[in-house]
């Protein structure tokens, strides 16, 4: 069964408290019992193996054991490790550690450090490991932050733990003493991908680099963080850090930015451009999403992090597919053949006919309701509900004071059904003007008079857009994304991202993930969340360029969205990523994130 494509807060363990252990979460390593280590050992012995890596040892304590400590008629009242905080390097030949002690402070006021039956746990098992005695060793392939705790008896104590990673990746074919000349500055990052300001997961699979001709004979991308120190030399225009080089820049920033310059190497000088910046989200993405791509006439999938799949086409089927949608209960509805065509359902695993072709009548739009029991459909503004389970017509519901009802997207929270009002539209896919509103959601399938949400005229006139379209209703159920531009609702070359909460107000535009409105920004979907978490993540379709790699042609990409900025009226979205292992010949639209 597929994983939704969530997004997964990971435990903020650099806000806890030094007093008390950080939670242990997916990422834990190295959690030991309660067992004791051997006192005669060389590794707990000072002068073999030193506390700190200067190979001094600082502590200054004598060890004891619980039963020494009772013997003395003494009680245990804090404790803490040797350091509170530790910064290590680490590179890929060469590793550092350290060991760490656990010290308690006695009812009388002296210290001890305790040698037996101490638990010792790590949160980050990427950043390094964390032997049972507590000596702690860096990997060899990147940096990061963990925090490294120790327990024993009732007490705990954690110590803030920072690895950086310093090393140099030469390209095959690169002389890097022409990187060496004398340096001159120059406005402008030279980068076409990616742009500066991205926000990204942190585990993106991997990000293509790419920059512009600057006629020289060697480049140098220089990556820098407080975990990260990378510095890649090329004699291409490109460079893709693949799953051994991405973790170093992408993972083991996790919540931390880093930024990137990049130098051209010419014989009597070198030319540094400006630095640009990249946001390591604390978060992940897993799962798949499905899209609908012309090129293949039907479904794409993409398994997070691996490369795009037939799901769904006309080689599976006969048929074109497409105008698709899915449900929490794991079903996959759509069409056949061209707009206005015989309704399709299928089960996402297995690819099980549940509404076989041409038994259902015709459709276009479509959309779930949150638990996937009901299927809505449209077709020339007209409304037919069924069974999101099985397939079963049940009826086709009316909405008062709606007359063409389109572009349907129901709300998470079940409270709504949001919708544009088309009115006079010629047909579904295709119309002008246009009125968001929404209908409460009254059960089973009913739905209340409709309420106005936005108007064209509510948009700030000197964008001169005449229509709205393709609402999207986010996590919270309190803001919609929707799409407006100055032809019709078909493949509008401005077509721009906008948002306005579910009450109606002022439209925000989504600036940074527009870039510009001339790139055919459409049909934006939401990744699932809660309402609670920090940034919301959507997809969208667009037209701009991805470096030199694809350019003219609809593409998908992703962008965050902060519904603190939101409330007060900013821009709440991010610079967008390209969605890693598209093809990128093809023309991608309607990406929807699958469980």
């Amino acid at each position: 069964m597929r994983h939704m494509f969530c997004i997964l807060m990971a435990v903020a363990c650099a806000d806890t408290p030094k007093s008390v252990p950080a939670p242990v979460g997916e990422d834990t390593a190295g959690t030991y019992p309660r067992s004791s280590v051997d006192a005669d050992s060389p590794a707990d012995t000072p002068e073999d193996d030193p506390a700190g890596p200067d190979g001094s040892d600082e502590t200054g304590q004598l060890d004891d054991t619980a039963s020494d400590i009772g013997d003395m008629g003494l009680e245990i009242v804090a404790a803490n490790l040797d350091v509170t905080e530790m910064v290590l390097t680490t590179t890929s030949f060469e590793t550092q550690s350290h060991h760490f002690r656990f010290v308690v402070t006695l009812s009388d006021g002296t210290t001890k450090r305790i040698t037996e039956g101490v638990e010792w746990i790590l949160n980050n098992a990427h950043i390094g490991t964390l032997a049972e005695n507590g000596r702690f060793t860096t990997s060899t392939s990147q940096g990061g932050q963990a925090n490294v705790v120790g327990r024993f008896e009732d007490f705990a104590a954690m110590s803030e733990l920072l690895v950086k990673y310093e090393g140099t990746l030469v390209l095959e074919g690169v002389d890097t003493s022409i990187c060496g000349g004398p340096e001159v500055f120059e406005s402008g990052t030279g980068m076409t991908y990616p742009s500066d300001g991205i926000m990204i997961p942190k585990n993106e699979p991997s990000i293509h680099f790419q920059w512009e001709d600057l006629a020289a004979t060697a480049y140098r991308l220089h990556f820098q963080s407080e975990v990260t120190e990378l510095t890649v030399y090329s004699t291409g225009l490109s460079w893709l850090s693949d799953a051994e080089m991405w973790p170093i820049i992408g993972r083991s920033n996790a919540g931390l930015d880093v930024t990137s310059t990049l130098s051209a190497c010419r014989t009597d000088q070198v030319v540094v451009k400006d630095s640009q910046s990249m946001s390591i989200q604390d978060l992940e993405s897993t799962g798949s999403i499905i899209y609908w791509t012309p090129t293949a006439q039907g479904l794409m999938e993409i398994p997070y992090g691996e490369a795009a799949e037939s799901f769904l086409t006309v080689t599976e089927t006969g048929h074109c597919v497409g105008c698709h949608a899915v449900s929490s209960a794991g079903m996959v509805a759509f069409v056949y053949d061209s707009s206005s065509s015989p309704l399709g359902m299928k089960t996402i695993d297995g690819l099980t006919d549940v509404i076989p072709y041409a038994t259902a009548g015709n459709a276009n739009y479509k959309t779930f309701s949150p638990d996937g029991s009901l299927l809505l459909t449209n077709l020339d503004g007209v409304l037919s509900l069924f069974d999101g389970i099985t397939g079963a017509f049940i009826s086709n519901p009316t909405i008062d004071g709606a007359s063409w009802v389109n572009n349907m997207d129901w709300a998470p929270d079940d409270s709504y059904l949001v919708f544009v009002d088309s009115p006079g539209a010629g047909g579904d896919l295709n119309f002008s003007g246009g009125t968001i509103m929404r209908a409460p959601h009254l059960g089973d399938g009913e739905f209340g008079p409709a309420e106005t949400i936005l108007s064209v005229s509510d948009l700030d006139p000197s964008y001169g857009f005449t229509t709205i379209y393709y609402p999207a209703v986010a996590p919270n159920s309190r803001w919609i994304m929707f799409n407006a531009s100055t032809g019709d609702t078909y493949d509008d070359p401005d077509a721009t991202l906008f948002a306005v909460p579910i009450e109606g107000g002022t439209p925000i535009e989504l600036a940074q993930a527009n870039i510009s409105s001339s790139m055919g920004n459409s049909l934006p979907k939401w990744a699932p969340a809660t309402a609670g978490d920090e940034y919301w993540w959507f997809a969208f379709a667009s037209r701009r360029p991805y470096g030199s790699t694809s350019s003219g042609h609809h593409q998908i990409w992703l962008s965050s969205f902060d519904p603190a900025k939101a409330m007060d009226g900013e821009d709440p979205s991010s610079v967008a990523i390209w969605l890693a292992n598209q093809n990128p010949d093809q023309s991608n639209h309607i990406p929807l994130w699958v469980r």
